[in-house]
């Protein structure tokens, strides 16, 4: 038998490379590193681009001025550059040119004055009421110190102390006095409430559109026109009233009346009436206590009227909580059932319930179910206030602090994942770390926040104003 001995092997190894293998090599190296820097660039312009690229939509960047807003609702832009303003058209053509007109004339909050199409400017001491499609003057006063709209037709001119109305000829329908303020209806043709102050006390008169008399002055402390050729009147009490508290209230009683002077509610113990579209009158008494004349007696502390749609007044019992009655006063929802009924202007309602809200039909069909925080609400200036749901193809819901938009099919429209969410122009704008997108009423998202949008300056006709990286950019919404 052969015997074998076991020799120890060397581990295999590859023969060392070739000087033409280790270019080879060197040349890969240096190309992976050159793809990836390649590709951290292309990452770099497409973040690049998305924040000063064109936006969607975009027509033109005005980096040139130093403020811009819709003049009115002409379509055209007001623009300021150096101190002069002018009025531009999107497509460059300017309606007024820079320092054709020294100021602008401002309202009481310092913002430039419009009414519709219209504005008013100032160029050596005349007045100018111009139009901003066009850029024609079709009215200037001369001899005024102020001139405010009271309609585009009509004028509020203040000379001195003395104050009066005049047409766009510059004719007077209302007699210059020592009026405090105007107020115009476009009730029925028209009426203009005029007031005034005497013996420290404010008394209102009544004028149709020609400047005649309907209400003298000293029979009323306060008229508000309502449409069919009636108005709710207040005067004064002579004896001041106390709640159930024992605290003074309101000394002014107020009673609706006709053309004729005749009362269709006669002063009692009301001192609010709001009359509905539907001939509804909501009256509050001296009590502070609300109700419906003739429906629904006054022991609510807050009524809420739902709209043409269902004619439903929801009413706040103090004790007994939210009841919803019909326009007959038939209860259709019971007190206390929910904890807040709110009127979404389209058929639908919000209700509350265990802290929750949802949302139902007029027929109290479940559309959304109670999972909300917030519903039917945006927010505005620190505060929500209700928008009309009925103008909008959703309604915007807030959970745990985050808002979005559902749909009335239930379907979820914009994600809840913004900060609030606000409408503009018939558009949804969402806010999100301290920039914002905008959505369509469908849920199509026009412009996303890794644009960097920064500050919406107002949408109109489907054309928004943004500022984005420190100049104005036009968008028109609408374009595919």
């Amino acid at each position: 038998m052969k015997h074998t001995k076991n020799i120890p092997r060397k581990p295999l190894t590859p023969p060392p490379p070739s000087l033409k293998e280790k270019v080879f090599t060197k040349q890969m190296g240096i190309i992976a590193a050159v793809a990836l820097v390649v590709l951290i660039a292309i990452g770099i312009g497409l973040v690049f681009l998305l924040r000063i690229g064109p936006l969607p939509g975009q027509i033109e960047t005005f980096g040139q001025y130093h403020a811009m807003m819709h003049a009115g609702t002409s379509g055209n832009f007001l623009v300021l550059r150096n101190e002069e303003w002018a009025v531009r058209t999107a497509d460059g053509e300017f309606i007024v040119p820079f320092g054709q007109y020294h100021a602008l004339a401002l309202d009481s909050w310092q913002n430039p004055l419009f009414l519709d199409n219209y504005f008013a400017a100032i160029s050596n001491d005349i007045i100018y009421i111009i139009d901003a499609k066009t850029g024609d003057v079709v009215a200037q006063f001369s001899e005024y110190d102020e001139i405010f709209f009271l309609t585009s037709e009509m004028f509020i001119a203040v000379s001195g102390s003395q104050i009066g109305v005049v047409n766009r000829d510059g004719e007077s329908i209302i007699s210059a006095g020592d009026f405090s303020d105007f107020a115009f209806f476009d009730h029925d043709n028209g009426w203009i409430v005029a007031s005034r102050t005497r013996n420290d006390a404010v008394q209102i008169a009544l004028f149709d559109l020609n400047g005649e008399t309907i209400i003298p002055f000293g029979r009323y402390s306060w008229i508000r026109p309502f449409g069919n050729e009636l108005f709710v009147v207040s005067a004064r009490n002579r004896t001041d009233s106390v709640n159930s508290m024992g605290i003074e209230v309101s000394n002014h009683l107020s009673a609706v009346v006709d053309l004729d002077g005749n009362y269709i509610i006669e002063f009692s113990d009301y001192f609010t009436i709001w009359n509905t579209d539907a001939d509804i009158y909501i009256v509050q008494t001296v009590y502070e206590l609300w109700g419906v004349h003739g429906i629904i007696e006054p022991v609510y502390e807050e009524i809420r009227w739902t709209g043409n749609e269902t004619n439903m007044l929801a009413a706040l019992h103090r004790t007994q909580g939210w009841v919803l009655y019909n326009s007959l006063g038939n209860i259709l929802l019971p007190h206390g059932q929910y904890e807040d009924i709110q009127y979404l202007n389209n058929g639908h309602f919000a209700l509350r319930s265990e802290g929750l809200w949802g949302v139902v039909t007029a027929q109290f069909e479940e559309v959304l179910p109670a999972q909300f925080d917030l519903i039917g609400v945006h927010y505005v200036g620190g505060g929500f206030i209700n928008i009309s749901a009925g103008e909008h193809a959703g309604i915007i819901v807030s959970r745990g602090r985050l808002y979005g938009v559902m749909g009335f099919d239930g379907n979820e429209i914009i994600p809840i994942r913004y900060e609030f969410i606000e409408v503009d122009g018939g558009y949804f704008v969402a806010h999100l770390d301290g920039y914002f997108a905008i959505y369509d009423q469908s849920g199509t998202q026009i412009i996303s926040t890794s644009h960097r949008v920064q500050v919406n300056h107002g949408i109109m006709h489907g054309v928004g104003i943004f500022f984005r990286n420190g100049e104005y950019v036009v968008v028109d919404l609408s374009s595919e």
